[in-house]
């Protein structure tokens, strides 16, 4: 099995550093590809044309990482007996609200992809990147395992009028992902987790609250700050 990552050179290195030591620390070796300027479905598009027959891919975002090994094997198994493996997700910017495989932590067989059709995993108005490769295995009678969200550290949107995800949200059997790692605010969390997977001492979301709780403090007085300036700005007297 291939583990995959892609990311562009805008992303904070402790990102790309911490997952590869995340993964390593877990006995496995992340492919952490730099594709500036490519869009993600592109990327995988790419991957899935020049795997093996054989080839199994699992593909993890720059911002998450598996909490342990079994996990990992569970993703493998899955793909390697024909399923569609990842984090359960909804885009909720969309019209479509139906949950599928996220590629945060999505495993698929090259078999697989082929007897789907080949289809395309980029993004449209109409679908999130990935997201028809759950709608075409639908179709094909093809199983889709999903990983549900456990926790959520900074909860914000809904998955389906039940769970919630957002800002490092962990999922059943041990993935976590941050989510908006363009917004350098939640650096933090992501090394405190992965510092603690790497230390042996992860004992589970709680951990991570207070230290969630100060960041999204802190962001808001940021905020406030900012938006009381900008008001100050446009009410300054006009020069005569």
């Amino acid at each position: 099995m291939r583990i995959l990552s892609m990311y562009w050179n805008n992303v904070d290195r402790e990102f790309v550093r911490l997952q590869r030591e995340v993964f390593a620390k877990l006995g496995y070796v992340i492919e952490q590809q730099e594709r500036t300027g490519m869009a993600h479905g592109l990327w995988l598009d790419a991957m899935l044309e020049a795997a093996a027959p054989d080839d199994i891919l699992l593909i993890v975002d720059i911002d998450c990482i598996a909490l342990n090994a079994g996990i990992v094997e569970r993703a493998r198994l899955a793909a390697q007996e024909g399923r569609l493996f990842g984090c359960a997700q909804v885009a909720n910017y969309l019209q479509d609200r139906s949950v599928y495989a996220a590629p945060m932590f999505m495993s698929i067989s090259k078999a697989t992809w082929e007897r789907m059709g080949r289809p395309s995993a980029q993004s449209d108005a109409q679908q999130d990147v990935a997201q028809s490769l759950s709608r075409v295995a639908r179709e094909h009678g093809i199983a889709i395992e999903l990983l549900q969200p456990t926790a959520s550290l900074i909860p914000m949107w809904q998955l389906d009028g039940e769970r919630l995800f957002g800002i490092g949200t962990f999922y059943e059997g041990g993935v976590m992902h941050l989510f908006q790692s363009r917004h350098d605010r939640y650096t933090p969390l992501f090394r405190a987790i992965c510092q603690d997977v790497l230390d042996g001492r992860y004992q589970g979301p709680h951990r991570y609250l207070e230290l969630a709780q100060r960041l999204e403090l802190r962001a808001g007085l940021r905020r406030a700050w900012k938006a009381f300036w900008r008001f100050k700005w446009l009410k300054r007297p006009s020069a005569p």
